[in-house]
């Protein structure tokens, strides 16, 4: 598949499309892929039971329009194939994107968050770095990929802010204190370690803490503190979302924090709130209240 792939990249150049549509389109393939190889499907065997599973499972939480987009992507690229006499399910080319209800995320209660940062033992370098990771996972909403690629000098104490320099969505992001003495403590046992390296979290081998080694500490956390809910690593970013809005914060803030394009994705923290927290939030906020 991954010449097809190539050649389906020659074929959009050739069709003068702007190089993000390119590579808008090959990222929608690239997921769709991944999924397949997960799944152990050979791609001239995909049937519309397989996209109906895939924008289950990959897509229960992206817009509609998102849905929309890499469903007509896979469709564009099976024309391709059907285009170059490959024998392919022909439904596919027919299957319009469903319309998925957005799942409420799971959120960790301020207690929880409390438990899990406690967990880690502070005399050893990886329980410095595991309370340092949690406390950054909760206390800046970061996504998980932006985590992974921060830096050493992105960090800064002395004014509490962390840069977060990735891609578009980049931002200054305030440090609490218990973050800010985390994250000292951490970096003070990191300091002699692995200088070559610039990205601030290390994995035991003391080398770049990838996706996956981040999963691994929270899980192994989340088990070890008796927590019986569907986490997964997007889980402090919601968390520190929903909390920040029960405690009054503006939307537009916690918007900009987020990285957000829009307030329309932060529906969801607002589906989960009481009608008496949003009425005591409005009494606390409002002028005229």
């Amino acid at each position: 598949m991954d010449d097809l792939l190539e050649e389906f990249y020659e074929y959009l150049l050739k069709k003068r499309l702007s190089e993000n549509s390119i590579k808008a389109y090959l990222s929608d393939l690239k997921d769709f892929k991944l999924f397949i190889d997960e799944e152990g499907i050979d791609f001239l065997k995909v049937n519309t039971e397989v996209l109906y599973r895939f924008a289950h499972r990959y897509l229960i939480n992206k817009s509609t329009a998102t849905i929309t987009r890499k469903i007509n992507t896979i469709k564009k690229f099976y024309k391709f194939l059907l285009h170059k006499n490959y024998k392919i399910d022909k439904a596919v080319l027919l299957y319009n994107a469903p319309i998925l209800k957005r799942k409420t995320p799971e959120f960790l209660t301020e207690e929880e968050i409390g438990i899990l940062i406690n967990l880690p033992n502070k005399d050893s370098f990886k329980g410095l770095r595991d309370r340092a990771l949690i406390e950054i996972l909760y206390g800046t909403g970061l996504k998980v990929n932006e985590i992974i690629d921060l830096s050493v000098k992105d960090i800064d104490l002395a004014f509490k802010v962390i840069s977060c320099n990735k891609g578009k969505n980049q931002r200054v992001i305030p440090l609490g204190d218990k973050s800010v003495l985390a994250l000292g403590e951490y970096l003070e046992a990191r300091k002699d370690i692995n200088k070559s390296i610039n990205n601030l979290f290390l994995n035991n081998n003391y080398d770049i803490l990838t996706r996956q080694g981040i999963w691994k500490i929270v899980k192994y956390y989340i088990n070890k503190a008796g927590i019986n809910k569907d986490i997964n690593l997007n889980t402090f970013r919601h968390s520190f979302a929903l909390h920040l809005l029960q405690n009054g914060a503006d939307i537009n803030i916690i918007q900009e924090l987020l990285g957000l394009k829009g307030v329309n994705v932060l529906q969801i923290y607002l589906d989960v709130l009481p009608k008496k927290k949003l009425r005591e939030i409005y009494n606390k906020s409002h002028p005229r209240a």
